[in-house]
């Protein structure tokens, strides 16, 4: 992102690793942040690390963004993160996903960006050997792209997952989320004291869908599946049928009440 003409990047990440906490903020302690030296090389960085969840570092920066330029960002990246992103499940449960929500919610053009790594390198804080320099040649263009022309109207942000062997020629496929690309299953054992412990895991699914983002990485292709925020915005029309053939009075939606429930 640095190499991007003009463009001023301030980074702000978690100081641990926070795989797994989806868009969880700290309302419980205050948060502590330091100034980073990683990025010292480069003039047009300022890098700072957050004790806070991925979605906290967002809101860090949008707060940095303010203080140090005057302005709130024009868009939110996140990631390469170590691991896919695909379907709905990861995308509900990756802290990279939820920095982009974040931004997504203050109406900022936002990004994750994923990509598939040997199974010793997920939810792993320390150097990952994989390499990630065609993944990021491929972001920046992306992110350029939206820098110039924000997102279409009601795309609130995008969610792009790379294959490992990722190459400049890989093909890009737009797709829908899948709904799970692994199942969930609890690992149950004991520790050295006996007692009870429990692991989350899953081993990946067969049968993955065509057309999703989690086939495309199957198929050694790049995804990308565009976000809106309009939760529940199509089917609600379905649900307002639901409840008025159960005898349920739907008030009208410009009244104050949403449900109410039907006198005889």
């Amino acid at each position: 992102m640095a190499t991007i003409k003009d463009a001023k990047v301030l980074v702000v990440a978690p100081t641990i690793q926070r795989s797994g906490e989806s868009k969880s903020l700290t309302f419980s302690r205050p948060l502590r942040i330091s100034k980073s030296s990683n990025f010292d090389e480069y003039d047009s960085i300022l890098a700072f690390s957050a004790d806070g969840t991925p979605a906290d570092a967002t809101v860090i920066g949008r707060h940095l963004c303010q203080r140090e330029f005057g302005k709130g960002p024009d868009l939110v990246v996140s990631g390469i993160n170590s691991g896919d992103n695909s379907s709905v499940h990861a995308l509900l449960t990756s802290g990279t996903c939820a920095a982009a929500f974040e931004g997504a919610l203050e109406n900022i053009p936002s990004i994750a960006f994923s990509m598939v790594v040997r199974a010793s390198e997920l939810f792993y804080g320390g150097k990952v050997q994989s390499d990630y320099s065609v993944a990021a040649k491929k972001s920046k263009h992306i992110v350029e792209i939206v820098l110039n022309d924000s997102l279409p109207e009601d795309i609130k942000f995008l969610n792009v997952n790379y294959p490992a062997e990722v190459k400049l020629d890989t093909p890009i496929r737009v797709v829908d989320l899948a709904i799970k690309k692994y199942s969930t299953e609890v690992l149950e054992a004991t520790d050295p004291r006996k007692t009870p412990i429990y692991w989350i895991w899953g081993e990946q699914l067969p049968n993955i869908p065509e057309n999703t983002d989690s086939k495309a990485i199957i198929d050694n292709q790049i995804s990308i599946t565009p976000i809106s925020l309009g939760f529940g915005r199509w089917s609600r029309p379905i649900i307002d049928h639901y409840f008025r053939s159960k005898n349920i009075q739907i008030v009208d939606p410009k009244e104050n009440s949403f449900l109410a429930e039907k006198k005889d």
